[in-house]
């Protein structure tokens, strides 16, 4: 072994030892960040040519070897080197400024000195008989020096069975450095597969696209997972996040997450100028708990499992959510699971599911356009002039993409479909879902639709929680023959336009703006009593035991129609906005499920409405986290404990138990959902056979 190997081993060994002593010492969180005896290096300007020091300090990394437009930061992170501890500048890059003019001034500098003007804990050695004692590193610098390592082990094992057939040397310092991440060895950071990027039709991974003005890290999981390994306190009493909600989006922002933690990245916000948004500006800092964005595809451009979505993280979208959320898939969604329970109808009693025809595929789009060119389909159109919504089936929201079924579309359609004869030659992708013609409407003719709430709390097993909604009421009274879309939708962007007529001219209808926002919106209990003044029903307990129900049945469903799709992962959540309508006869039809609902209070009593229930998703999630992170502690610190009796350990059996009772969910004791919380608990898989669908699921359901 020559001596270059055995420089790297040695190195290897000394971090591995004073890491591990650390990681496994307690499962208790740690409060303080104590500085490591690390004497084999010296860190304030060693002459050493091959010390760390020297090797990776920012004078080594002069501008001819960095793009004009890199910082030392980013050259930094692109080549996986340790940087400066975000936990004191929670990321600003506008700080690496000052790295750069130290270095100009004084290019004697080393790693340890930018660590130092940072103001990271680096209390020294006191011991006054030793003048040479040095400061030493702490725990979080020695992680990025450890975590950067890779690369450089790497390397010198290519170079090893490059130049010899004996890989003994090369294997030992690929186990070198396994060893330091307990993580890496359960399985975590594979990447997430291709079939997860469905947000859109063509949806991939672009990691290589700026975004956010968020630096792309490759390291970043492995660094924060080792991060809360030592700081549980981050975990179990610091809690923090990082969102993209702009700072007048107060609901979310100013008014709910600061109740459970920081914010770290205030200035990161979805409304950024383009200067910001597509500049290096922001690293993610390690503490990090919870990502919560607005944007449902943020991991399209930030890789889970290596640049964002660690395991030691929340993250409050689904990868693979593509198949609820957009109108062709769920459409798929809906056809597939109808057909495999076409020999037990029981199980889907009552219809909630328009029927719809893809125009995208062949034999839909033909049956479509049989049925519009049949007699009977023409007879029905002079009573009912709108028979079909038309949707686009991804891409567009806020009924941008939704059309009436009216004469000009009729044509219009007839002729770029050739009538059908088109039909399977064009691909775009496009529903024509049954329109709801009699809808229930309220006192002044109003047509309304529902905004109902489902919490998939976990996919790792399936838990899923509903919350009641609220109706979204038309500021037009309802005329079938109308084509005006705020006549027949009520999705609350179509009203913005009658609102700026009433702020404008102090009222519309007779009702100034702010009373036009309150009659908007009803709650659950506005229907119920006006269905009862109107003798519609009996019942004063017609939501619990008529309508709350059969949305609960529809969620179901719903849930169990797309789980499949979700990417299996503990560490994220979602909630949904799902639209139904009702009919004349009091039945109620899912419309669509929307990713990310809108959450504004646009009136006082909506502000109290969005307020509690924001908190309690919070409630909810962090108490399932916290018991996920308490298994994963003291697991690892038994897996460690096992190694060091056995060196032969079995790995494979650990990961497998892992992956099975560890990197899952279910509640601990100690960590409850609070008693009053909002929310309704409706599946929990960690239950066998109907008992995990709460009485809503029948046992001859749970299998087709």
């Amino acid at each position: 072994m020559d001596s270059k190997t055995l420089f790297a081993l040695t190195i290897c060994a000394l971090v591995a030892s004073n890491l591990f002593s650390l990681y496994f010492s307690s499962t208790a969180p740690i409060e303080d960040e104590k500085p490591l005896q690390f004497s084999a290096i010296k860190f304030n300007n060693s002459p050493h040519k091959n010390s760390l020091a020297w090797k990776y300090g920012v004078q080594n990394i002069p501008r001819h070897k960095r793009s004009n437009s890199q910082t030392v930061q980013e050259y930094m992170i692109q080549r996986g080197l340790p940087t400066y501890d975000l936990k004191y500048n929670y990321g600003d890059l506008d700080q690496i400024k000052q790295y750069e003019d130290k270095q100009a001034k004084d290019p004697s500098g080393d790693l340890y000195d930018i660590f130092r003007s940072t103001g990271t804990n680096t209390s020294s050695v006191d011991d006054a008989d030793s003048p040479d004692a040095q400061a030493q590193p702490t725990l979080t610098e020695l992680q990025k020096l450890l975590l950067e390592y890779k690369k450089d082990i790497q390397e010198l094992k290519e170079e090893l069975r490059s130049g010899s057939e004996n890989k003994t040397d090369a294997d030992v310092l690929d186990d070198a450095y396994l060893d330091q991440n307990p993580y890496k060895k359960l399985g975590l950071y594979s990447p997430l597969p291709l079939e997860y990027y469905n947000v859109g039709p063509k949806s991939t991974l672009h990691n290589n696209v700026r975004f956010y003005g968020i630096v792309h890290n490759p390291h970043y999981c492995e660094q924060v997972d080792l991060y809360n390994l030592v700081h549980q306190d981050h975990i179990f009493n610091n809690l923090s996040y990082i969102t993209d909600y702009a700072a007048d989006e107060t609901l979310v922002r100013k008014a709910v997450l600061p109740k459970f933690g920081q914010d770290l990245l205030p200035k990161l916000t979805g409304t950024m100028p383009p200067e910001l948004f597509n500049k290096a500006k922001f690293t993610l800092p390690l503490q990090t708990s919870m990502i919560f964005f607005k944007r449902v595809n943020i991991h399209h451009f930030y890789e889970a499992n290596k640049q964002m979505v660690c395991f030691s993280q929340l993250y409050n979208h689904i990868p693979g959510h593509g198949v609820l959320t957009r109108k062709d898939l769920v459409v798929d969604a809906i056809v597939n699971y109808t057909e495999l329970f076409k020999n037990k109808p029981q199980c889907l009693r009552g219809s909630f599911f328009p029927s719809a025809y893809r125009l995208n595929v062949q034999s839909e789009c033909q049956q479509f356009f049989e049925e519009i060119n049949s007699l009977p389909f023409q007879q029905k159109k002079k009573e009912e002039p709108i028979q079909y919504l038309i949707k686009v089936g991804v891409g567009a929201h806020r009924a941008a993409g939704l059309a009436l079924f009216d004469d000009q579309k009729e044509e219009e359609l007839k002729q770029k479909y050739e009538n059908g004869a088109k039909c399977g030659a064009i691909t775009n992708s496009l529903v024509a879902q049954r329109y709801i013609s009699n809808p229930q409407t309220l006192d002044k003719g109003n047509k309304f639709d529902f905004r109902i709430y489902m919490l998939v709390a976990s996919v790792k097993p399936l838990i899923v929680y509903y919350h009641d909604g609220f109706l979204r009421l038309s500021l037009s009274k309802y005329d079938k023959s109308s084509k005006e879309k705020n006549v027949h939708f009520t999705n609350t962007h179509l009203s913005k336009a009658i609102f700026e007529e009433a702020r404008l001219n102090k009222e519309y209808n007779g009702m100034t703006e702010d009373e036009l926002r309150d009659y908007q919106m009803w709650l659950l209990e506005d229907l119920e009593d006006y269905l009862l003044k109107i003798g519609k029903i009996k019942d004063k307990t017609w939501i619990e035991k008529e309508l709350r129900p059969k949305f609960i049945q529809a969620y179901v469903h719903l849930a169990r129609m797309v789980e499949e799709s979700f990417y299996k992962t503990s560490n994220t959540f979602e909630l949904f906005g799902l639209d139904f309508v009702m009919d004349e006869d009091l039945n109620i039809w899912f419309i669509e499920c929307n990713a990310s609902p809108q959450l504004i209070g646009t009136n006082e009593r909506k502000t109290q409405f969005l307020t509690k229930m924001l908190t309690d998703i919070f409630d909810i999630q962090y108490a399932y986290f916290r018991s996920r992170m308490t298994r994963a502690f003291k697991f690892i610190k038994e897996m460690k404990l096992e190694a060091e009796k056995n060196p032969a350990i079995n790995y494979d059996e650990w990961k497998d138990k892992f992956e099975k009772t560890i990197d899952t969910n279910h509640l601990e004791p100690q960590f409850p959902i609070s008693k009053d919380n909002s929310f309704v608990l409706i599946i929990d898989r960690n239950f066998q056979g109907s008992k995990a669908y709460f009485g809503n699921l029948s046992d001859d359901c749970i299998e087709p």
